[in-house]
């Protein structure tokens, strides 16, 4: 899993620059999250990892580090 292409996925999914990418960054402060987004944002981390993300899962996604913690569980 890069980070890069994490925050490739998540500059695409919110049509933004994130200058600082950090592990601590809460998706709720990245410009134009919303709800919507949110879950385009796991669909588009489903389809480039082939995974799957439950509802529940996506609830507890507060973080960038939260998706990069999910992805280490679901790549194993």
């Amino acid at each position: 899993m890069s980070k890069k292409k994490l925050k490739s996925i998540i500059e695409e999914t919110f049509n933004c620059n994130l200058k600082n990418f950090q592990l601590s960054t809460q998706l709720k402060k990245i410009p134009n999250w919303d709800s919507f987004n949110h879950i385009n944002l796991m669909v588009a981390i489903e389809n480039e990892f082939d995974i799957e993300i439950s509802p529940k899962e996506v609830e507890k996604i507060l973080k960038i580090s939260d998706i990069i913690d999910l992805l280490k569980v679901k790549s194993k």
